[in-house]
C-alpha cells in the first residue's frame, strides 16, 4: 500500500467494455428512409444510397441496442437488389466496438431475402470499417479502380451452391 486511494469502477460501461451482442433489427419505415442518403458523409456513397432507394428493391434496416432499459437506434443498414450493402452507425456509437455486432445482425436479417452474396465497398483508408466487416465474416475479394476514392471490396456468401445429390426426398 502506498497510501494513495485508488478508485476502481466495477461498471463495465465506464471501462469501455459493455456487452455489444444484443442488436435488434427491423425494417425502416418509408418515412425514415427519406433522409437516409443525407446521413452518409461521402458523396459517392450518398449517390449510391439515393439510387438504391429509388429502385424500390432495396432493403433498409434499423438496428437497435438495449441501452438504459430502452431500445435505442444504433444505426441503419441498406442492401440493394444486387447485394451491395452499407452500414451507418449513429455518431455517438462510432468507435465503441458496436459496428461488427451491427453488421452481423443486419446480415442475419438479410438472409431471409433472395441474395446469394453480400458485397461491401470500404474506403482504403478506413481501417476500422474494414476490420469490422472482416470480423463479421466478410472476406477481401478485390479493389475498385485505383486512384482517389479507391475502395476495397469485401464479400460474404449467404448461400452456397447445392448439388443435386444433396436433396431430401
Amino acid at each position: 500500500m502506498t497510501g494513495i486511494a485508488e478508485e476502481r469502477s466495477m461498471d463495465r460501461k465506464a471501462q469501455g467494455s459493455a456487452f455489444r451482442g444484443h442488436v435488434r433489427v427491423h425494417e425502416t419505415s418509408a418515412m425514415d428512409q427519406e433522409g437516409l442518403a443525407g446521413r452518409f458523409p461521402d458523396g459517392e456513397r450518398r449517390r449510391w444510397v439515393e439510387g438504391a432507394l429509388a429502385s424500390r428493391q432495396s432493403k433498409v434496416l434499423d438496428m437497435e441496442i438495449f441501452e438504459q432499459r430502452a431500445w435505442v437506434l444504433l444505426g441503419q443498414a441498406i442492401a440493394d437488389a444486387g447485394g451491395e450493402m452499407a452500414v451507418l452507425l449513429l455518431p455517438r456509437f462510432r468507435g465503441l466496438g458496436f459496428c461488427c455486432a451491427a453488421i452481423r445482425a443486419a446480415v442475419q436479417a438479410l438472409r431471409d431475402h433472395p441474395l446469394m452474396v453480400l458485397t461491401a465497398r470500404v474506403d482504403e483508408m478506413d481501417r476500422a470499417a474494414a476490420g469490422a466487416f472482416q470480423r463479421a465474416g466478410f472476406t477481401l475479394s478485390g479493389r475498385d479502380a485505383p486512384g482517389e476514392g479507391a475502395r476495397v471490396v469485401y464479400t460474404l456468401a449467404l448461400r452456397g451452391e447445392c448439388t443435386p445429390f444433396n436433396v431430401w426426398i
